[in-house]
């Protein structure tokens, strides 16, 4: 005859095995997929520098309670993302010429060292993602449309950087990409025609093509270098339209 506590046991693991499964908690599961919309929209250049950002709005515009919203501002807040001013309200922060040359710095840094240790880990499978990312970048060239030239191009460096498989590296070149898009797609739209916009592409794309190459064939140097070379080229840009607004 079992005892009591036979019996507890007993029949715990049968109401376990008998009860479904627990789902993940929605909430968690919406503040994730928040984080992930507004992380996207300042990839995409949607917010400006300087542009202040209301919990309550930003709620109603994706659908979902005041809760998600806030918190994942304040996660990007923490990430340096985003500002919060001293009256609570949220703000895309100005980059200043030593922010910028502080961002080209890291990412020159971490970047290149991504790209290397990818370099002797993708496979042909993800060698062919980075490729067909590449093509859309290109034909992203070609309407001059600077939202979905920043997001192919986001694309195609993450998927190198995923390569890596080093998810704290990644961590941090993702918190330095969320720093640095704002301030290069708002002058890219302010001072730059469609000619120029598609001018500036088309050498980044010339950079994209190095760098495939040197994965192509596993030059783990030759890839960092190449890697290096593209993002001094755009923050050399963001450097100097940055300075240029400073002075008017």
């Amino acid at each position: 005859m079992p005892t009591s506590a036979n019996f507890r046991r007993t029949t715990l693991g049968k109401r376990r095995q008998d009860e479904p499964q627990l789902a993940p908690i929605t909430h968690v599961t919406l503040f994730e997929r928040v984080y992930g919309k507004l992380s996207d929209a300042l990839f995409s250049g949607a917010f400006a520098p300087g542009e202040t950002l209301t919990i309550r709005a930003l709620a109603e515009q994706l659908g979902t309670s005041v809760m998600p919203a806030r918190e994942a501002l304040r996660r990007l807040a923490a990430e340096g993302a985003l500002d919060v001013l001293p009256n609570r309200s949220i703000r895309v922060p100005f980059m200043d010429t030593a922010s910028a040359s502080e961002l080209r710095r890291l990412r020159m840094l971490l970047e290149g060292e991504a790209t290397a240790i990818a370099a002797t880990r993708l496979t042909a499978e993800s060698l062919q993602h980075i490729r067909a990312f590449h093509r859309d970048f290109e034909s992203s060239v070609k309407s001059g449309h600077v939202a979905k030239l920043l997001e192919a191009g986001q694309k195609f460096h993450f998927a190198i950087y995923e390569g890596a498989q080093s998810p704290k590296m990644f961590a941090i070149i993702q918190m330095l990409w969320l720093q640095s898009a704002p301030s290069l797609a708002e002058p890219m739209r302010r001072t730059f025609n469609r000619k120029e916009v598609v001018s500036f592409a088309e050498s980044v794309g010339v950079h994209h093509q190095r760098i495939i190459d040197a994965l192509g064939i596993g030059d783990a140097d030759r890839a960092a270098r190449a890697v290096r070379a593209e993002i001094a080229f755009v923050m050399d840009h963001v450097r100097a339209i940055v300075a240029d607004s400073a002075e008017r």
